[in-house]
């Protein structure tokens, strides 16, 4: 069974030692790994990462909580990074657990939903405690056609239905658990099948379970999206072949479209 983790951190500074995480996600059949750039800080350190990991995807973007750092050239050597990297972009958002002016995050977003658009890339986004300030700002903003991943989705039902007219991915991770049972019946009914992806958020994210099998320094790693992926899919009733053959499916139509890798 193959995995793809659609979201992830792999450039950040809190993972010590990247090629045993690389190891352990192959040993567990994670075969792909996406990871998203949040500032012009890291962006030279994920550009690098991808460039020693093959199976390392990059995406660039400045993420709503460095909005208010950023230098005047930012979008400049956004353009670079994702013209070099022929790269999608993200991550990217709104943001409502920091106090960081809203106005300063919608001029960034609507500039990177934009540049996503224009180039016919995905655009990765970033949404929290925000999502109907989100809903309004995609619905203004959004180009119908254009293809959004709404990542560590677990927005209510009805946002999801609006969600889903638009060309929208919902990527889960772990965020997606402890809702009542009656959420995973109500957003199964609502979201369509064929753009439900999975991600772990790596190094964050971690289920709260305990039951994850790599939790090193209480850190997420993409070696744990199958134990990810089977408490997601009890919660949504399925058996982990189940629910996998349906995510497999996707993931292959996502890799094929967005990367051009035939599986």
């Amino acid at each position: 069974m193959m995995y793809v983790d659609f979201h992830s951190h792999l450039q950040d500074e809190r993972i010590i030692d990247l090629s045993a995480v690389v190891e352990r996600a192959d040993k567990e059949n994670v075969k792909f790994m996406f990871s998203c750039g949040t500032n012009e800080e890291d962006w030279g350190c994920l550009a690098g990462v991808s460039t020693k990991y093959k199976n390392v995807i990059p995406m660039f973007g400045l993420h709503p909580w460095y909005v208010y750092k950023a230098s005047i050239e930012w979008k400049n050597k956004l353009e670079e990074y994702l013209d070099k990297y022929d790269a999608h972009v993200g991550e990217c958002g709104l943001d409502g657990i920091k106090n960081i002016d809203m106005e300063l995050q919608k001029e960034a977003f609507l500039y990177q939903l934009q540049v996503a658009n224009d180039r016919s890339k995905v655009c990765v986004i970033h949404s929290a405690k925000v999502w109907g300030e989100m809903l309004s700002f995609i619905k203004s903003h959004a180009n119908k056609n254009q293809e959004l991943m709404f990542h560590s989705f677990s927005a209510s039902v009805e946002i999801a239905q609006e969600l889903a007219k638009y060309n929208s991915w919902f990527s889960l991770s772990a965020s997606i658990l402890g809702k009542k049972d009656s959420y995973y019946k109500r957003l199964w009914e609502v979201v369509p099948h064929d753009r439900i992806i999975l991600e772990t958020d790596s190094p964050d994210i971690l289920p709260r379970d305990g039951g994850s099998k790599y939790s090193q320094n209480n850190l997420n790693e993409p070696a744990n999206l199958p134990y990810i992926a089977a408490i997601i899919a009890e919660k949504f009733g399925f058996s982990v072949e189940e629910f996998m053959e349906i995510i497999n499916n996707n993931s292959k139509q996502a890799l094929k479209s967005w990367m051009k890798i035939d599986l």
